[in-house]
C-alpha cells in the first residue's frame, strides 16, 4: 500500500512540474503577488486589532493607578479611624490591585512582542511583494521570445546526411533539365 502512495505522490508531482512548466510565469507571478497582497492586508487588519488591545491596556493601566490612589486615601482612613477589619479589607483590595497591575505589565509585554513581531513580518512582506510586483512588470514588458529549436518540431539534427545529398542529387538533376 505504502509503494502505491508512494508512486500517486510522484505521478503528482511530475503532472504538476509539467503544468507548472505550460503556465506562463507572468501569471503565475501576478497570482503571487496577489496572494501576498492579501497576506499583507490580513496583516494590516491584525495589526490594528493588536494596536487597539494595546490601548484598552493602556488604559486599563492608568485607570488601575488611579484606583491604587484611591485605595492608598482609604487605607490611610481605615488605619486613622483605627478600625483593623476595615484596614484589612483595603490591604485585600490593594493586593489584588496589586497582582492585576503584574498580570497587565505581562500583558502588555507580550502584546508589545507581538506587535514588533508583526511589523516586521508586515514589512517583509511588503518588499517581497513589490519584487514579485517589478518582476511582473519586468515580465510583461518584454516579449517572450523561445529559441526555434524549441518550438519547431523538425530541426537540422532530424534530417540525416544521407537525405540532404538525395535531395542535392534531386535538385541537381532537376536543374540540369530545365
Amino acid at each position: 500500500m505504502a509503494l502505491v502512495t508512494r508512486i500517486s505522490r510522484l505521478f503528482k508531482a511530475d503532472m504538476h512540474a509539467v503544468l507548472d512548466r505550460i503556465e506562463a510565469p507572468e501569471i503565475l507571478l501576478k497570482q503571487a503577488v496577489r496572494e501576498m497582497g492579501e497576506a499583507i492586508a490580513t496583516d494590516r487588519e491584525q495589526l490594528g486589532l493588536l494596536s487597539q488591545e494595546r490601548q484598552r491596556l493602556e488604559y486599563l493601566s492608568s485607570a488601575s493607578n488611579d484606583s491604587l490612589g484611591e485605595i492608598d486615601e482609604q487605607l490611610d482612613l481605615a488605619f486613622n479611624s483605627g478600625d483593623l477589619a476595615l484596614s484589612r479589607s483595603v490591604v485585600r483590595r490593594k493586593l489584588t490591585l496589586l497582582a492585576e497591575q503584574r498580570l497587565l505589565v505581562k500583558r502588555k509585554a507580550a502584546l508589545d512582542g507581538l506587535l514588533t513581531e508583526l511589523e516586521q513580518r508586515l514589512q517583509v512582506n511588503q518588499q517581497r511583494r513589490e519584487a514579485l510586483r517589478q518582476k511582473s512588470e519586468l515580465l510583461s514588458r518584454e516579449p517572450i521570445t523561445t529559441p526555434l529549436r524549441e518550438t519547431c518540431p523538425l530541426s537540422e539534427s532530424v534530417i540525416s546526411e544521407q537525405e540532404v545529398e538525395l535531395e542535392l542529387l534531386r535538385e541537381k538533376k532537376r536543374r540540369a533539365i530545365s
